[in-house]
């Protein structure tokens, strides 16, 4: 509603008219039919998702104010009956989370709006150190409040509760079953998950490349940035047999050995980002070197605890390598081990690092493979958990930001003959379906013939390859986990599972047409579509509320879902405005001011050519810089208006509406734009923040005449006009109220 300094507002809709006539070349006349000088928006959230189950999603329309209280965002009194939430709140606030603690003057605005704290004495949970990040407790010590619990507190409700209340609960928390690690109670947690997202968000927006911590409960989240994961964890047995051996050495020992993998297209700029990194175990694991010939065995065994931290780690560096590939770590990456043991080399046979996890001196077993009960295998065997991490060094301390924990199981490297240990070949593994996060555990497969180092788990264009997995949580198919079809998710995919509403959400490669090479999988392993089809992190303000699709969702290629129709997100760009709405100026400040704006197109708009207006250059991929074409505008613009005029359809009631009606029917010229999800969002994001559904914006043409009739006058076309006036009024009318919320009229002079 304000005009920036060194701008002009027209007044009036005929100072437009007067400026388009006097201004040919600029504006042609043509155009005047299509723009206006009056529309204004109610900067309020309308409804929200129907609820699953019934209540748990709240109407954001209709949650009201209970106990009266001052309201934050503009200093007024929120009385008893009022709308709880009366404006959307502005992403722009993101900016005051800092991975390295609050300015001075934002620590009291950070708690109120966000419900977070700045501590000093968390205690890391895997070295038992202290630490620093953000605590979030706004109310409760595990769960995030709902907005009739925030109400009877009398106060807004913070940034975490908004993304509860706009996010479909029934999609939130699903398990998968403790399969390789205890994950589930922290998969079922929907509050965490919540916590996830918004450390997802926050790491999205900032500048930076340092994870978000925020500690929940005793629990750790980290943001996830564009930095190198955890994808894979090799168990690797090795015997030695190079002249360089001693003679009092164990012959034979156990490894875990890590692959790590950014798995973002081209990396955004960061003003700052950590730069030196390292791989640590925690817990407790064994070597279990076994050998089977009419029930003989043995075995040996070192344990490990998190008291090995600075004794027993693997060091690596992003200077000259992003990690962009699946990369093992080794010498030939400039990796190096810190430890005893934890780097390997045999008389130029062999030169690896690994954890090691123990060494025992094994006899020379050769067996018959055709013999029963004959075996020779070796694994690392937790106990009865262990946890691998990540860290980076930002400058003074070692600080966590990726773990694999409560890994249960081990491993086994299998062979009729110990001799087949003699080669280094790390085949065993533990795996995620996406290294940027740990939830459902990771899945193990032994010895797997066609899966690399090096590698996505989707390495050809066929079903993935199959890992071992016990998922048998309600809601799973296929529990012999193929953890590649996760970035699909259909249930056409050889594995899936349906939220615990009963709804399959497709994953980011939803729409893909099967092809890895060009298809849209965001495990693309070409250098081409590794740079179109993976995510990306921005590092920069977002300009649009769908910008909020780039953020990880905290489940496997899974992202706030703006693309489909299945999508639980659509309600948080009803819930969620891009800037600090602008408040009426003191003095004079209305006791309750409306959170009006102004500029707002009609979504519901039947005029094609704005629509294609809006969309015609919008930006389609940050990562390339290319834009919605003339074409494509005209095109999306169609379908747009052909589904808000249709008698089945109707109009959007809701920005959400233009996900979850409108989206699933963009078709793009290009099909990497269709199927790929940050493409394909890209109309999203145009319409999103200029949009308007709630109000009512109308323009009354109104000419009032005076005159006389003859007296001989038989109907009304003989009356005779001695006067006229003529008004144009405009008027916004709230939709859901009635309410008119502004109006102006305007005396026109012909």
């Amino acid at each position: 509603m304000t005009v920036a300094p060194g701008d002009q507002a027209f007044m009036s809709r005929q100072d437009l008219i007067s400026y388009v006539r006097a201004n040919p070349g600029q504006v042609s006349t043509l155009a005047l039919q299509y723009l206006g000088t009056f529309s204004r928006e109610l900067n309020a959230p309308s409804v929200s998702p129907p609820g699953y189950p019934t209540g748990q999603d709240p109407s954001l329309i209709n949650q009201r104010v209970t106990q009266p209280f001052a309201r934050a965002s503009d200093a007024t009194t929120a009385n008893a009956g009022e709308p709880l939430i009366k404006y959307r709140f502005p992403l722009s606030r993101l900016s005051w989370i800092e991975h390295s603690g609050p300015r001075e003057d934002r620590a009291a605005r950070i708690y109120k709006y966000f419900g977070l704290t700045w501590s000093s004495s968390i205690v890391d949970r895997w070295s038992g150190e202290h630490t620093s990040g953000w605590v979030y407790n706004h109310g409760s010590s595990n769960a995030i409040l709902s907005l009739a619990e925030v109400a009877d507190r009398g106060r807004e409700p913070d940034f975490f509760e908004l993304l509860q209340a706009g996010i479909r609960r029934g999609s939130l928390g699903r398990g998968a079953g403790d399969s390789a690690s205890l994950t589930m109670a922290l998969d079922e947690w929907a509050s965490g998950q919540i916590i996830q997202i918004g450390a997802n968000l926050v790491d999205q927006y900032d500048a930076d490349s340092y994870p978000t911590h925020i500690s929940f409960s005793g629990v750790d989240f980290y943001g996830v940035e564009n930095l190198p994961y955890l994808v894979q964890v090799y168990n690797t047995p090795y015997r030695f047999h190079g002249s360089s051996q001693p003679a009092n050495r164990p012959n034979t020992g156990v490894w875990y050995q890590p692959e790590v993998w950014n798995p973002h297209a081209k990396p955004a700029a960061a003003p700052s980002a950590p730069m030196q990194f390292r791989f640590i175990v925690a817990g407790a694991a064994f070597a279990s070197l076994n050998y089977l010939i009419d029930g003989g065995k043995t075995s040996a065994i070192n344990h490990f605890s998190p008291d090995g931290y600075n004794a027993n780690h693997i060091a690596f560096s992003t200077a000259g390598n992003q990690f962009d590939s699946p990369t093992l770590l080794s010498p030939l990456v400039s990796a190096s081990a810190v430890g005893s043991n934890n780097h390997v080399t045999d008389d130029g046979l062999c030169d690896f690092l690994g954890i090691w996890v123990g060494t025992a001196n094994v006899p020379d077993v050769r067996v018959d493979p055709s013999a029963p009960d004959i075996a020779v295998f070796a694994q690392a065997l937790p106990s009865p958990t262990v946890n691998f991490l990540l860290q980076y060094y930002d400058g003074a301390t070692w600080l966590t930001y990726d773990a694999m924990r409560n890994v249960k199981v081990g491993v086994k490297s299998f062979d009729a003959s110990i001799d087949a240990f003699q080669t280094y070949a790390p085949s065993a593994f533990l795996i995620r379906p996406d290294p940027r996060t740990d939830r459902f555990g990771p899945s193990f497969a032994l010895d797997h013939p066609s899966y690399l180092s090096n590698e996505t788990i989707r390495p050809d264009a066929g079903s993935g390859f199959m890992v071992k997995g016990d998922f048998v949580a309600p809601g799973w198919q296929n529990p012999a986990m193929v953890p590649g079809t996760l970035s699909d998710n259909r249930d056409t995919s050889v594995t899936y599972y349906e939220d615990p509403d009963g709804v399959v959400r497709p994953g980011d490669g939803a729409y893909t047409d099967g092809n890895l090479f060009n298809g849209g999988y965001p495990l693309a392993t070409d250098s081409f579509n590794r740079a179109s089809s993976r995510p990306i992190v921005l590092n920069r303000p977002f300009r649009s509320v769908a910008d909020m699709g780039y953020a990880s969702r905290g489940a496997p290629w899974k992202h706030l879902d703006f693309f489909t129709a299945e999508s639980a997100d659509a309600a948080l760009l009803d819930l969620f405005c891009v800037y600090e709405p602008a408040l009426p100026p003191s003095p004079g400040l209305p006791a309750n001011p409306l959170p009006i704006e102004a500029g707002r197109l009609d979504l519901n708009t039947r005029q094609l050519p704005v629509i294609q207006a809006a969309l015609a250059g919008a930006i389609i991929s940050d990562s390339d810089g290319t834009v919605i074409s003339a074409a494509d505008a005209a095109t999306l613009a169609s379908i747009l208006t052909g589904i808000t005029t249709s008698p089945i359809r109707g109009p959007l009631l809701t920005k959400g509406d233009l996900v979850t009606q409108v989206a699933p029917h963009f078709v793009y010229a290009s099909p990497s734009d269709t199927i790929i999800k940050r493409r394909r969002e890209a109309a999203i994001r145009a319409l999103s923040d200029i949009g308007n559904t709630r109000t009512w914006n109308l323009l009354i043409d109104v000419i009032v005449q005076s005159g006389r009739y003859a007296p001989s006058a038989a109907n009304l076309n003989q009356f005779t006009v001695e006067g006229q006036r003529r008004y144009w009024l405009h008027v916004a009318i709230d939709r859901y109220t009635g309410e008119t919320l502004q109006q102006q009229l305007e005396p026109v002079y012909e």
